[in-house]
Order: C-alpha cells, then sequence, then structure tokens
C-alpha cells in the first residue's frame, strides 16, 4: 500500500459550486492554469476512484482560515477549561454530579465522566459530547442567574 504523502495530489483551487445529487453532494472546484499539472494523476483514473480530501481555505496573505465549526469547537474547549477553574461552578458541579469537587483537577474529572469523554479536547470531534456541554454551561449560568 503507498504512504498517505507518496499518492497525494497537491494543487490550489477555488470553490465554484456546491450542489446535491442523489449521490451526495457535488463539490465543484476550478483549477488555476499554472496548477493543471498537479492534477494529471487525476485524468489517468477511472470515474468513481475514491479520494480522501483534505482541504484548508487560505486568505489573501496565504493563512490558513479555520471554519465556524473549529472554531466553536476550540472556544468551547477554552469555555470548559475556564469554568473548570471558577470555585463557583465547581460548587455547583459537586451537586450535578453527586461528588465533592475541590479543586480544578477534580472538576475536570467531574466534567469528563459526565460527558462520557476522557479528555476535554475531545468535544472538538465529540459533537453529543459538546452539546451536553454547552447544556451543563447554560443551566449552570441559569442557577447563577436565580441567585442574583
Amino acid at each position: 500500500m503507498a504512504e498517505i504523502e507518496d499518492a497525494t495530489i497537491k494543487f490550489e483551487a477555488k470553490k465554484i459550486a456546491l450542489k446535491q445529487s442523489k449521490e451526495g453532494t457535488v463539490v465543484t472546484l476550478v483549477v488555476h492554469p499554472s496548477d493543471t499539472a498537479n492534477i494529471a494523476p487525476l485524468w489517468e483514473t477511472w470515474t468513481g476512484q475514491r479520494y480522501m480530501v483534505v482541504m484548508v481555505g487560505m486568505d489573501d496573505a496565504e493563512q490558513p482560515v479555520s471554519t465556524n465549526t473549529a472554531t466553536a469547537a476550540k472556544r468551547t474547549i477554552q469555555q470548559a477549561g475556564i469554568l473548570c477553574r471558577d470555585p463557583a461552578f465547581q460548587n455547583w458541579l459537586t451537586g450535578e454530579a453527586g461528588t465533592y469537587i475541590a479543586d480544578n483537577e477534580m472538576c475536570v474529572k467531574a466534567l469528563c465522566e459526565i460527558l462520557g469523554i476522557s479528555s476535554r479536547t475531545e468535544m472538538k470531534e465529540n459533537h453529543e459530547a459538546r452539546d451536553a456541554f454547552l447544556d451543563i454551561r447554560d443551566r449552570f449560568n441559569r442557577s447563577i442567574d436565580h441567585e442574583a
């Protein structure tokens, strides 16, 4: 089996269309003429050939552009870190978890246990855990609002 890096076809393209078909989503890209030599291997394969596709949006300064979903996931992970360091959240989570939470480390462990994950970074890919955390965060925020 070929190594992924050795089998990679690299080129720059612009998305010009996105539509649905009975087979799935059709993404149409346009390749600049200076990059056509890089896509020559596409002409050598049959229609229907499967590809592993990795795409990174680029800005005008040739820097990667993060997607809204990735940014939201990162923000959620940061919020979990901030809340776990908050003594008020630790006290509130003690009631939710049914076990005493004395510090950040215990809070992280309890939160991960409640969410069914081993690390907060799993929320990046685990949408159910991320949604469950957001629900916990919102319930905590509502409890603070009721106290005020």
